[in-house]
């Protein structure tokens, strides 16, 4: 009894511990259009496949038949498509689309040709320049001689060989977790034209995760030195996420596990190791985000939007065609009256600067008139005041006449009183 019991709780435990509750992640490699020398069995993924598959949490299955279908996407949370070298049909880009965008899912898209790789990266704002154009970089060869590469490289194509360290995006959390890898081999790498936004795919902060040194280029111009020519680039996608990469050599069973000839082991396993790490992890991505759906019917409802305001936009039109037919014919109107107005005015004005000079003329006659009127009676007062004084000296001589006869009578009298003068002596 004691026994069960103690088997009942290691049980109980065993169900409660960190393993137990792993969640179950499943990585669906797309294998359709790669040669069969390219897929998980065989020689060509194997390696790369089985460490996926020892991942914890991880299983991982392959396609290596039929059409791509919502159905087929949507139990898996990482879909790698392998060796794209002819475009899918727009049958199954909408179903990829929908499987990130909508579902939510994972995924990476490990070359081959731009043909096969640009129809879809092109949606999710990545895409691969020409199939004559690859990286050259020959300040960091990559001896393929060594570490269970393939043999018989031409001169001539060593030159895109090469190794690099260059992680620009390291420093963004939501970025792939690139901190284990310190070098990666690249083997005739097509390189990436990246979007910060995509107009079509309505996406952003999509970024380059690895590139070529400072000093690669590539032999069309497209790239010059300085210019660190991208190699694999992710984004985010409604609610999932894609990894591109150009070179679809790095990762099979021939590179994955490349030493250099200094003995450096090559990244290159570690680096896909972290690609679907990140892809399978929901927290690295916005799950409330809109999905192409969402912003599907959201365009929708902005154009119904616009239609409406373009309706509204064309009988504001009209509106304004019909006022300004008023307006002209009205201003027609005024100006003629305004002219008529004008010219009423303009006679006043004539008439009024007549009647100011006659009523200047009218002015100095009638000042003319007062000023006769008033010399005329300066004269009569001053003939009334002439005569006046005349006759008041008339009356003055008259009296002085009588008052000096007056004056002479008197001493007479007063002789006579007194009596006689005295004689002279």
């Amino acid at each position: 009894m004691a026994r069960q019991i103690l088997i009942s709780l290691l049980v109980i435990l065993a169900l409660l511990s960190p393993a137990a509750a792993v969640t179950e992640r499943k990585v669906l490699f797309y294998e359709v259009q790669a040669p069969s020398g390219f897929r998980i069995t065989g020689s060509g993924y194997s390696l790369f496949s089985a460490k996926v598959g020892e991942l914890s949490g991880f299983d991982t299955a392959s396609m290596t038949g039929g059409t791509i279908t919502r159905d087929k996407l949507e139990p898996y949370d990482v879909v790698i498509m392998q060796d794209l070298n002819t475009p899918l049909s727009t049958e199954e880009i909408i179903a990829i689309r929908w499987y990130v965008g909508d579902h939510g899912g994972g995924l990476f898209i490990n070359g081959d040709q731009p043909a096969g790789v640009n129809n879809l990266g092109q949606i999710f704002g990545v895409m691969m320049d020409t199939e004559d154009t690859f990286i050259v970089d020959t300040s960091l060869p990559l001896d393929t001689t060594q570490g269970g590469t393939e043999d018989g490289v031409s001169a001539e194509e060593q030159k895109f060989y090469f190794r690099t360290s260059n992680f620009p995006d390291t420093d963004d959390p939501q970025t792939v977790d690139l901190d284990e890898v310190t070098l990666i081999g690249v083997y005739k790498a097509h390189p990436l034209f990246v979007e910060s936004v995509s107009v079509q795919s309505l996406i952003g902060n999509t970024r380059v995760i690895a590139a070529a040194s400072q000093k690669a280029y590539t032999e069309t111009g497209t790239f010059s030195v300085s210019e660190e020519p991208p190699i694999a680039a992710r984004a985010f996608f409604g609610k999932g996420a894609v990894v591109v990469l150009s070179d679809f050599d790095m990762l099979s069973d021939a590179h994955i596990t490349d030493v250099d000839d200094f003995n450096n082991t090559m990244g290159n396993s570690d680096f896909g190791l972290a690609i679907v790490q990140w892809l399978a992890d929901d927290d690295n991505r916005d799950l409330t985000a809109k999905s192409p759906s969402e912003l599907q019917q959201q365009v929708l409802d902005l154009q119904k939007g616009e239609k409406r305001l373009l309706a509204d936009k064309a009988g504001l039109e009209e509106d304004k065609a019909r006022l300004q037919e008023l307006y002209d014919a009205n201003f027609t109107i005024f100006s003629e009256e305004k002219v008529r107005m004008d010219t009423i005015i303009q006679d006043k004005n004539l008439e009024l600067v007549a009647l100011e000079e006659a009523l200047d003329v009218c002015s100095l006659q009638k000042l003319g008139g007062i000023v006769v009127t008033i010399c005329v009676l300066l004269g009569i007062a001053g003939a009334f005041v002439k005569k006046k004084l005349d006759e008041r000296k008339a009356k003055s001589s008259k009296l002085s006449d009588m008052f000096g006869k007056k004056k002479e009578e008197k001493p007479k009298k007063k002789e006579g009183k007194k009596g006689e003068e005295k004689p002279p002596e």
